[in-house]
């Protein structure tokens, strides 16, 4: 392939008779590239043919192309074997030959040259089912062999990787995910790999990434893991945090309650159940007692517990506390849209309507920027100062909120905007944005986090428009109430919702 010679059968690749570091999983790529060669071949082909049996993202393909390319002395910006086709997939850019023939020919071939193209293609099938047959062990009796000691040692350095590297930011979670995807592709039934894994993405569902089918794969890879051990604590929280993400706030609770009763020193699980279950619902007092304790329990009291405390002690209103576990979050690489939204609620509260705009806008895309979204955001909060600039601020804001870019804004982005409405008293405008972070169809929640924003004490007006009952309604929060108790701040009447007190 160019200059490159590429030893199948050793799994070399060499370069003026110098071998290239270029091995494992990152050979699998390449040689999946050659067998496509000189065709496209799509993300998820590539994807089969390289973790084959195995889920991974998206994100675990670029990583390996990107090792790739490194191995070879290749470039993203100016290309020399590898080119990528933006949106569907990659292709070689020289041809890949055998000896002075074409590797993979859209033409037939002569009668005789397909037979022994047949013959040779059927001893690679062979040669490939003795291979997997060694690694993976032969089916006996209904069951697998599990992987050998080294490939096990591997998946569990992946692991290990992969825990470590967590800190609550969409990029960590991304990077863990790859590696949990590599520690599979050695070990298919590792439970720490799959629950792991389950987690990880149900976090970046919640944190508002678009993930495809997040919640689905990642109940996939918990209910795997719990099949395999049914006590796995992690599998059972991510389990338990989709079904609050999905609405099913009751199955959820259990979930958390079981797991805390059989793990009271975790503190993990308690900081998920405050901030994926008991904020969304209402229930702040027991939000932040959760996720006091979980940072009390917690051995190292600056990372994820002390972020989702932050997040109950703001929706709380108790701002000098939030913004302390807040400065925490920022020091350990947390998720900085969390953060912003710290400030921006402390900053508001205090009337530094100015610092809260400047915080709101540093988080937002390019898009939104080009599409106004500054100027609009710090009319907004002028407007909070001036009434009198309510009518330019609300102008302002829906000329945002109608514009395409608006419909890729993330959750943490819309935060500040449903605040800024509800402060005005724009309470049409208000219901048209929560029905854009409602679910479309079938019974998956995604927008999570903008459900804990409609219990601050900025959304108060809101919780007291004669709408809003229909709104949780929707959310199939009232059951849950009345199983266990109103949000706080408010009370059931009559089986139906009151925020009216002041």
């Amino acid at each position: 392939m160019g200059d490159l010679h590429i030893d199948v059968g050793a799994r070399r690749v060499l370069r003026h008779e110098v071998d290239l570091d270029v091995s494992g999983l990152t050979f699998d790529l390449l040689l999946a590239l050659v067998q496509a060669s000189p065709a496209l071949a799509t993300f998820d082909e590539l994807m089969e043919r390289v973790w084959a049996g195995v889920i991974v993202s998206p994100e675990t393909l670029t990583q390996r192309v990107k090792l790739l390319r490194q191995a070879l002395g290749d470039s993203a910006d100016q290309p020399r074997y590898i080119a990528a086709v933006r949106g569907h997939g990659y292709r070689l850019i020289p041809a890949a030959t055998n000896g002075d023939q074409e590797l993979i020919r859209k033409t037939p071939y002569p009668k005789r040259r397909q037979l022994a193209v047949a013959a040779v293609a059927g001893l690679v099938v062979i040669g490939v089912a003795a291979l997997a047959a060694a690694w993976w062990g032969l089916r006996d009796g209904g069951g697998q062999r599990a992987p050998s000691a080294s490939l096990q040692a591997e998946a569990e350095q992946f692991i290990r990787q992969a825990q470590g590297i967590t800190s609550g930011s969409p990029a960590s979670f991304l990077a863990a995910m790859s590696l949990y995807d590599e520690a599979l592709s050695r070990d298919p039934d590792s439970v720490s790999a799959l629950a792991g894994r389950a987690m990880n993405r149900a976090a970046l569902v919640w944190t508002g990434s678009p993930l495809g089918r997040g919640l689905d794969l990642a109940q996939r890879d918990a209910e795997r893991a719990l099949t395999l051990a049914p006590s796995n604590l992690e599998a059972t929280a991510a389990l338990a945090s989709i079904n609050a993400m999905r609405g099913n706030w009751r199955e959820a609770d259990a979930q958390f309650r079981a797991a805390i009763t059989a793990h009271p020193r975790d503190p993990g699980i308690r900081a998920r159940y405050a901030v994926s279950l008991l904020l969304p619902t209402g229930q702040l007092r027991r939000a932040v007692e959760e996720a006091t304790q979980a940072q009390a329990l917690s051995a190292d009291r600056e990372g994820f517990t002390a972020a989702m405390l932050a997040l109950a002690r703001s929706a709380q209103g108790s701002d000098a506390e939030a913004v302390r576990y807040a400065d925490l979050m920022l020091v350990r690489g947390g998720d900085p849209r969390q953060v912003a939204q710290v400030y921006i609620s402390a900053a508001s509260r205090s009337g530094h309507y100015q610092e809260a705009a400047e915080r709101a806008i540093s988080v937002m895309t390019v898009e939104l920027h080009d599409a106004g979204a500054d100027a609009a955001i710090r009319q907004g909060f002028a407007a909070l100062a001036s009434p009198a600039q309510r009518d330019a601020a609300l102008s302002a804001l829906r000329k945002l909120t109608n514009d395409p870019a608006w419909e890729n804004a993330d959750t943490w982005t819309h935060w500040p905007v449903l605040h800024l409405l509800s402060g005005l008293g724009a309470m049409d405008d208000l219901h048209a944005e929560m029905a854009r972070l409602l679910p479309k169809g079938g019974d998956t929640f995604p927008q999570i986090i903008a459900v804990g924003a409609l219990w601050s004490p900025e959304m108060r007006p809101f919780r007291q428009d004669r709408r809003f009952g229909a709104l949780v309604e929707r959310l199939r929060l009232t059951d849950f109430w009345r199983n266990v108790a109103a949000p706080d701040g408010c009370k059931l009447v009559d089986g139906e919702l009151d925020c009216s007190a002041p």
